[in-house]
């Protein structure tokens, strides 16, 4: 068996089997023994599992939680046909998930977020987050997603959509902002999810490892997805990491409301900053098809993000067996960034690999943006297409993927071994 000695995560990123328990001093922690136990958490109170838990086929989604859950290295086995949470806003850390999901439309219409526009988001661990802090948190579970009503359904193997909290004051100033931040995160098993093309047009369901759809100040770091990602019938957006990357309107919060209707313009959120992908590798393959007649596809899958506005992917790398895509484009890295609208985010791609090496890796029409460092080892793809006026680039071209391994490793700090014959660390 053929051993590359490289890649792919940091020394943090390392799938830690040790939890990192911390509560404020003073802090009363309430210990959870069982399903019902866990089914009464509150919004704003910390928590901490003695034993694994199956919350069975009967719970209930928890509407809300802004407070603390520590797994404690505990292994939850979640619901067969509902997240565990509708909105997280609080810390969920040390939890490992697994289990088998079979999401069909009338768990859709009954469990699902509603975000805006008829849009509907759903996800393992919670639909939605806003201001939510994800660290050390596992999820081995296969899930299977039909959706053939007519509605525009996102789905993530961790979140539906992820937000920053931020609170507006009507005029331009945004104030106490909460980034959410995914860290030290996996995602195993698989994904498929199978639409409806009722429409036969532009209609935008996507799919993401471990995000649907996250907004501007987003940071996911130090994270694996492993999991076969496998789309059908869907004129929409597919990513390793992240589906759909949105740098326009957001949704604003006034703390008693999570994903209030209120949409504040892009203007007034400057402040939030560019979404984060650091340190992340894909090992999964990935699988998007539109079927029959479909008209006007608009779709883009990427190895670690779909389709971007405002973002920064670093250090990140694609080491999947495969990304197909029957008739939209397909990247390695980034589908296609593009912010249409003014102020422009600039989208920065540094120090990525892909070990595929026959397929393009970046797509970019955003203006002045930059891809720097971007290690490459065959001339049989071109790295970037439709880049932007005044787009950077500069590469390291190297002759193997040996060397291309070896280069990104030593570049980033990266130690772990990588084994080539089936994709497994």
């Amino acid at each position: 068996m053929k051993k590359l000695t490289a890649i792919i995560l940091s020394v943090i990123m390392l799938v830690s089997a040790i939890p990192l328990t911390s509560f404020a001093a003073g802090e009363k922690v309430i210990m959870i023994d069982d399903a019902k136990d866990f089914a009464q958490m509150t919004d704003t109170r910390s928590y901490i599992l003695t034993q694994n838990i199956d919350l069975g086929s009967d719970f209930e989604t928890i509407e809300s939680f802004g407070g603390t859950l520590d797994g404690n290295g505990y292994t939850v086995t979640v619901p067969t046909n509902a997240p565990i949470f509708e909105v997280i806003s609080g810390t969920v850390k040390n939890l490992n998930l697994t289990g088998t999901v079979l999401l069909e439309d009338d768990d859709v219409s009954e469990h699902c977020l509603e975000v805006n526009n008829s849009q509907y988001a759903l996800g393992v661990l919670a639909n939605g987050a806003y201001g939510a802090n994800i660290e050390n948190v596992h999820s081995n579970v296969d899930v299977t997603f039909n959706q053939y009503t007519n509605q525009r359904v996102m789905f993530g193997g961790m979140l539906g959509v992820a937000y920053p909290y931020y609170e507006y004051n009507g005029s331009t100033l945004v104030e106490n902002i909460k980034c959410t931040t995914i860290d030290r995160c996996s995602v195993s098993g698989s994904i498929i999810a199978n639409y409806n093309q009722f429409e036969k047009t532009h209609k935008v369901d996507s799919v993401g490892g471990v995000i649907a759809l996250a907004s501007l100040g987003v940071h996911v770091s130090n994270t694996h997805v492993s999991a076969d990602i496998s789309v059908s019938k869907a004129a929409g957006y597919v990513g390793g990491i992240i589906a759909l990357q949105y740098a326009q309107e957001i949704p604003c919060f006034d703390g008693d409301a999570p994903l209030n209707t209120a949409i504040i313009s892009i203007d007034s959120i400057k402040k939030l900053g560019v979404a984060k992908v650091t340190n992340c590798i894909v090992s999964g393959s990935i699988n998007h098809t539109y079927g029959d007649d479909y008209l006007n596809p608009v779709g883009r899958s990427g190895g670690i993000v779909g389709f971007a506005q405002g973002l920064e992917i670093k250090a990140c790398a694609y080491v999947g067996k495969s990304i197909t895509e029957d008739v939209g484009s397909v990247r390695t890295i980034l589908g296609y960034g593009n912010a249409n609208d003014s102020p422009k985010y600039n989208i920065t791609v540094d120090s990525c690999i892909d070990t595929l090496g026959n397929q393009r890796m970046i797509s970019i029409e955003q203006n002045s943006s930059s891809v720097t460092n971007v290690i490459t080892w065959t001339t049989t793809a071109s790295l970037i297409v439709n880049k932007g006026n005044g787009t950077k680039i500069s590469t390291i071209s190297v002759s193997s993927k040996d060397a291309a391994l070896q280069t990104f490793a030593e570049a980033n700090s990266f130690a772990f071994s990588y084994d080539d014959s089936n994709q497994t660390l």
